[in-house]
């Protein structure tokens, strides 16, 4: 068990369980999950919206896609209006309905003989709890799959693949995009005037809508959304009624992190900026106390501490205003006089 980070060590409910597995096991575990991946791109089982754990995409293309519809969208237009929702499963991997799982493998044709295997590496595990030289009874896990595992992602993948399609029509233009567990709707309403009182609950009518649809299919499934994480965020100046999730009031929030990037409301990547330019500020600092290191090891730090910051995501860094951009340039300029141990005034 590993405890997350920032959390208290005395709640049991913040602990991270690892699968500490053999090699023949992960072995194994990785042969079934190249097959099944093939299997997926072959018929193109995995939605084009999902960007985790796949090939050729990741956080960075989430984020530039979720950018450039946005921006598309809204463009100059006052009569829409946008309202972002995140969510992500609470332990997802960890309550995994393992019958769901084997349901929607043979659903999307998975070969018989692979889907027995899948079955038996699912129904056949066993744990205990270990603290110290204290040892537990064994007892079977009825849900979840093995966290460190490499098939594990792949496998929730499938079981979180066929969600509701967004509605899409000449007035509502949503979307919604998934990193494994963190799932994203952009609500979209489009009015042919302007903005009225009525514009704005036929919006939040058509927030509560997809927001239920997500929820009815969660449910279905027993995939618990974590509420905690559950955030409301409109994107412009609209300021919209409270909605309510699962008995509980959703508050909206001027700023969110979507796959630790931060988004405002107004300006949408700004204060990821901000952030980035602070955060390298900071690491220089540190690196100040190793002027007399190596060039060569000067440059592996500075690409390992970072060009990462500068460089990620790359969306941020393609709409910065000229202040930003300088301030970057700036950043990026005293990096390099640390690397070469040029002073200022050079």
């Amino acid at each position: 068990m590993i405890p997350k980070n920032t959390a208290p060590s005395t709640d049991p409910d913040k602990y991270r369980p690892i699968s500490l597995l053999n090699y023949m096991g992960k072995i194994f575990a990785k042969l079934i999950k190249n097959r099944l991946v093939q299997h997926f791109e072959i018929n193109n089982t995995i939605r084009e919206t999902q960007h985790g754990f796949r090939k050729r995409r990741g956080t960075t293309t989430l984020l530039a896609n979720l950018y450039e519809r946005i921006a598309r969208e809204k463009g100059t237009d006052r009569r829409t209006l946008i309202t972002m929702v995140t969510r992500d499963v609470q332990k997802a991997f960890d309550k995994v309905w393992h019958e769901a799982i084997i349901y929607k493998l043979i659903r999307v044709r998975v070969n018989q003989k692979m889907v027995r295997l899948i079955t038996n590496f699912l129904q056949s595990r066993k744990a205990y709890v270990k603290v110290n030289k204290h040892k537990g009874e064994t007892f079977n896990l009825k849900a979840g799959v093995p966290q460190g595992d490499v098939l594990s992602p792949t496998l929730f993948l499938i079981l979180a693949n066929d969600f509701p399609e967004p509605t899409r029509s000449n007035q509502q233009r949503n979307f919604a995009m998934q990193y494994a567990d963190d799932f994203t709707q952009v609500i979209i309403s489009k009015f042919p005037t302007t903005l009225t009182q009525a514009a704005r609950d036929t919006h939040k009518i058509n927030m509560e809508d997809e927001i239920q649809k997500q929820n009815d299919y969660k449910n279905k499934w027993k995939i618990k959304t974590n509420l905690s994480k559950f955030t409301i965020i409109n994107i412009g100046t609209y300021k919209a009624p409270i909605i309510v999730v699962q008995n509980t009031s959703i508050p909206y929030v001027n700023q969110t992190k979507l796959l630790g990037t931060h988004i405002t409301r107004n300006n949408f990547y700004v204060k990821q900026i901000e952030y980035n330019i602070n955060r390298v500020r900071a690491e220089l600092k540190k690196l100040n106390r190793f002027r007399l290191l190596k060039t060569k090891l000067k440059v592996r730090l500075y690409k390992a501490l970072i060009l990462l910051l500068l460089t990620y995501p790359v969306v941020p860094i393609n709409i910065c205003s000229e202040t930003q951009i300088k301030k970057l340039q700036v950043i990026q300029n005293n990096a390099i006089r640390w690397i070469t141990n040029e002073s200022t005034r050079t």
